[in-house]
């Protein structure tokens, strides 16, 4: 039988429908003010947290702190890491204390010291600055130097979020500025997503220390002490717009207090957390050691002095100016256009000084230098230096200038690129001194001299050192040495007649090289072959020979000897005591294109030989004398049957100012000839130790330097 079940009517069912949709809505309702309340709280929490936390960053940093700042004083014209900007050029506006029209919102600015460590850490210790004032030489020393300063800087965006800011100064990272291996352990920070290619400088993101921040709810204060209840009203009153006199007011105020007020919404509801912390710096004393304070007017103009090194390398210096940041230098030879180098741009204040290479000796070199802060340029401060002609060679190994009237040791390059020395030289063994490296041989050249009456050699090495390395201590001369320097193309000759290098490993082939003058240079090292006199040993291109049959003095196996070339058959030939042993090759001589006249610095002038000397005759070269443009004067001639006193005398302009020992070959062994400056301007070539059978002056060359 079927029983039948009773449900809700339809007029039921529309009592009851509203009163189960308003308990459904009450319990979503419940639900949802439930999870707000949730949501809210977490938010007030996290807020809470990130205020603390931010206040606890800000009082660390204030502890350990130099100073506060009315504006930062780390330059910022080439890091871009100023207020403001994008990630892709950054910026070059300073921040400030104070809120100012187009600058900055009103900042903390402390200035920090760089650590080359975690500045927690008891190993840590400060990185000092090169030469501020005294050198890296030791730990010791070093230790009393200036520290490197940096600036962090905590700061409200654009967006309301509080930021801190670590700005480097821009040659932190650079190991000559300071003193240690170790580097500086804090890092330049920027905008976060930093384009690493434009703001290559940039090494790390800013920490972001809290959202919810208006520029008015970061609240700074200074006091002129931890128990001070009053605070400072100039160091960041925003109606003092002097950054100094705001800064003047910060040196007293070793304490600050601050205060954050954050503002946020979370699940529909409005919070916000407001915490103050008061600290102060733990060393009350150290806002003496802060970088300058920023600057109320241009910097003065600096005095700038100029030193030579090097034979000619002019080095220009200046002290450090008063509220400068950084310096500008250009210079320029001979009174020509003025230059700026990038590395002579922005010189930092621990460095201060340029060296200039590219002058040579009797150049002109003129720097000026100017001083830059924030607020312009000065005048240009200048300075010019004429690169001596002579550069004194340091002498060593014993060895003394041997006396007034003769010539004191000395090194030039001329403006064709050739090196000369000079001076007579006593007392000492084997090494006299040292050339720079850009005034050194390829490798070793070997030269004839006169040491005490006797044939002396002359080496002269790649590393630069001059030694006398065979000779007398009594009196050593280094007048007439004459070569090419490292980096000049030589030619290399083809050797005849079974003649070869010498130990090519450390000397150089018979070759030749044309100067700028169109001097032909020879040089080498040779090992006989056949060494009967006239052998040929190599033959000579024609654009390159002598006028005339010439005899130039050399050493063979470390004595006198001599090798000739013959314009009649294109060649290089062994003379009387060639040795199969080695043979040296050094000369300079003019080709046949220079002519003869009577413009002697264009052309040779003929010599007037006195006291019975005469030419020996054809083909052999004609008694003449000449001058390059660049102050060498060479004198060539095969002369005989003379006497004793004057061989001939020469016109003011191309004497030599002190007294020259020169070398000669004179009927097949050594000899000496000198050439004396007399008081009119005029010199006088007479004759020491020579034969009358005849004497070649073919290897005669020096400054006129009178």
């Amino acid at each position: 039988m079927q029983v039948l079940k009773r449900g809700f009517t339809l007029v039921e069912m529309m009592v009851i429908a509203p009163i189960v949709i308003l308990l459904i809505g009450a319990f979503i309702a419940l639900i949802v003010n439930l999870t707000g309340e949730v949501m809210s709280s977490r938010g007030s929490n996290v807020l809470t947290y990130n205020l603390q936390d931010a206040l606890n960053q800000i009082e660390e940093d204030v502890k350990l702190s130099s100073t506060y700042l009315s504006s930062t004083n780390i330059n910022i014209s080439s890091t871009k890491q100023g207020y403001g900007g994008d990630t892709t050029n950054g910026s070059t506006v300073p921040f400030t204390n104070i809120q100012k029209s187009g600058g900055s919102t009103a900042s903390l600015i402390l200035n920090g010291l760089v650590t080359n460590g975690n500045p927690m850490s008891t190993l840590t210790g400060y990185v000092y600055l090169a030469n501020s004032p005294n050198p890296c030489t030791s730990v010791s020393e070093y230790s009393n130097n200036r520290p490197m300063s940096m600036n962090i800087v905590y700061f409200v965006d654009s967006q309301n979020t509080l930021w801190r800011r670590v700005i480097m100064p821009s040659n932190y990272a650079t190991a000559s500025v300071r003193c240690g291996s170790a580097a500086p352990w804090q890092q330049p920070s920027c905008t976060p997503g930093y384009n690493t290619v434009t703001m290559s400088f940039c090494k790390t993101n800013d920490m972001r220390m809290i959202d919810g921040v208006s520029p008015s709810d970061f609240v700074v204060q200074y006091f002129s002490s931890a128990s001070s209840t009053s605070a400072d009203t100039t160091a960041n009153n925003p109606t003092v717009t002097n950054d100094t006199v705001r800064n003047t007011a910060l040196q007293a105020t070793p304490t600050v207090a601050v205060t954050i007020t954050a503002k946020q919404t979370v699940a529909g509801r409005d919070i916000q957390r407001a915490g103050t912390v008061r600290a102060t710096r733990l060393d009350t004393n150290a806002s003496s050691i802060a970088i300058d304070a920023p600057p109320t007017e241009v910097p003065a103009v600096p005095s700038v002095t100029s030193t030579v090194s090097d034979g000619h390398n002019v080095t220009f210096t200046w002290p450090r100016v008063a509220t400068a940041t950084s310096y500008d230098l250009e210079w320029r030879l001979n009174g020509g256009a003025w230059q700026a180098e990038p590395e002579a741009t922005n010189v930092d204040n621990n460095s201060r000084s340029y060296t200039i290479t590219d002058g040579g000796h009797q150049d002109t070199v003129e720097a000026r230098v100017r001083s830059t802060n924030a607020l312009g340029d000065s005048a240009w401060g200048t300075n010019s230096l004429t690169i001596p002609l002579w550069a004194p060679l340091i002498l060593k190994g014993g060895w003394t200038d041997y006396a007034q009237g003769y010539t004191t040791a000395a090194y030039t390059k001329t403006k064709a690129g050739v090196v000369m020395l000079k001076g007579l030289v006593r007392g000492g063994t084997g090494d006299i001194g040292t050339l720079p490296p850009d005034y050194a041989p390829e490798k070793v050249i070997m030269f004839a001299t006169s040491s005490n009456q006797v044939v002396g050699r002359l080496d002269i090495r790649a590393d630069g050192t001059v030694d006398a390395e065979v000779g007398n201590s009594a009196w050593f001369s280094l007048d007439g040495t004459a070569f090419m320097p490292n980096g000049t193309t030589f030619t290399n000759f083809s050797y005849q007649n079974g003649w070869t290098t010498w130990d090519s490993a450390n000397w150089n082939p018979a070759g030749y090289a044309t100067d700028s003058l169109g001097r032909v240079h020879l040089r080498g090292l040779m090992k006989g072959g056949t060494t009967t006199a006239g052998t040929t040993i190599a033959s000579v291109p024609s654009a390159i020979l002598a006028p005339e049959y010439t005899h130039w003095v050399q050493i063979v196996n470390n004595s006198a000897g001599h090798l000739s070339t013959v314009p009649s058959n294109s060649t290089l030939i062994a003379k009387t005591g060639a040795s199969t042993q080695f043979n040296s090759l050094s000369a300079m001589y003019y080709t046949s294109s220079r002519a003869s006249g009577t413009t002697c610095t264009t052309q040779w002038c003929n010599m007037s030989l006195q006291n019975g000397w005469v030419h020996y005759g054809s083909p052999y070269s004609t008694p003449q004398y000449t001058k390059g443009s660049d102050g060498i004067v060479s004198l060539k001639g095969l002369i005989r049957s003379g006497t004793s006193g004057a061989i001939t005398t020469l016109p003011s302009g191309y004497c030599p100012k002190q007294r020259l020992l020169m070398t000669v070959i004179t009927a097949d062994v050594w000899g000496r000839v000198d050439m004396i400056p007399q008081g009119n301007g005029t010199c006088i070539l007479t004759g020491n130790s020579y034969s009358t059978t005849w004497l070649s002056l073919d290897s005669f060359k020096y400054i006129a330097d009178q």
